[in-house]
């Protein structure tokens, strides 16, 4: 696929960082993965294909049904996307 240029997201940046954030951070991350999927022409049946998943895996990701994170982190290596995790535990 296409590269686009390297982008970094954090998911989690403060301790007192509610799920909301954190959702709508995710969200933000995987419309970006579906926009690389689609500007390089790649199909879901093939990112699925190359991360070793069923494809409705990828569809409800990318529809922000699933929070899988080893999953999006995966997806986002294809495109050269850095997801940082940034987090204290107290």
């Amino acid at each position: 696929p296409q590269l686009n240029k390297i982008n970094t997201y954090t998911l989690l940046k403060y301790n007192k960082m509610n799920f909301d954030t954190i959702n709508s951070t995710y969200i933000e991350i995987a419309k970006q993965l579906k926009k690389n999927r689609n500007d390089s022409g790649v199909t879901i049946d093939l990112v699925a294909e190359w991360l070793k998943v069923d494809r409705r895996k990828i569809i409800d990701l990318e529809n922000f049904n699933r929070f899988d994170l080893k999953l999006m982190c995966e997806y986002a290596d294809i495109y050269g996307i850095e997801i940082k995790l940034n987090f204290i535990v107290t």
